[in-house]
């Protein structure tokens, strides 16, 4: 369980990573129109990103950050000595997030 979880959060912190630089590309392209005065079309007329990552999800980096927490209580899931033991204090990471 542990590998799982460890290429669980992996693979959350890439995702997130990319929608960062996504966003981030984003924003620049968006205020480098508005300093020239070129015409906002598109994506950059809402506002908001509406491609790659944020195209399926809304709001991917929150989506990435929630996984990894659960990635988290995998961890600790694995650290059990029983196997039916999959409700433990550290669940209340992801919950209260």
């Amino acid at each position: 369980m542990d590998a799982i979880a460890i290429l669980l959060v992996l693979t959350f912190i890439v995702l997130e990573t990319v929608a960062d630089n996504q966003q981030l590309a984003f924003q620049k392209e968006k205020y480098r129109r508005i300093a020239a005065k070129e015409s906002l079309t598109g994506d950059y007329a809402d506002g908001f990103n509406q491609s790659g990552l944020f195209s399926i999800v809304r709001k991917p980096n929150y989506t990435a950050e929630q996984s990894i927490w659960i990635s988290y209580y995998l961890f600790s899931v694995a650290a059990t000595t029983t196997s039916y033991n999959f409700w433990n204090w550290s669940s209340i990471g992801w919950i209260l997030l």
